[in-house]
């Protein structure tokens, strides 16, 4: 299963930084690895067999998210916050 997001919002990379930080504590997401290259910083989580990819850009005075979540199909279905910090 491979599921892709993206969104525009009028936060500032710092501000959705640390959403997602907050995001990641409260849904049980360990943080496996952490880049900022450029102005870009790329997250890689893991919880369960699920990996997500978080990308913050900057786009002028907001933000672009891009995100990329892998599992499994099918099998035990998961519960709580996603990596995009909304319940399923």
């Amino acid at each position: 299963m491979l599921i892709r997001a993206a969104y525009l919002t009028r936060e500032r990379p710092d501000e959705v930084r640390g959403f997602y930080r907050r995001v990641f504590r409260a849904g049980g997401w360990q943080v496996a690895n952490v880049e900022y290259t450029g102005d870009v910083w790329h997250f890689l989580v893991l919880r369960g067999g699920r990996e997500a990819g978080v990308e913050v850009l900057p786009r002028g005075e907001s933000s672009e998210v891009k995100i990329e979540i892998s599992g499994p199909a099918g099998g035990a279905q998961e519960s709580g916050a996603s990596a995009g910090g909304s319940k399923r």
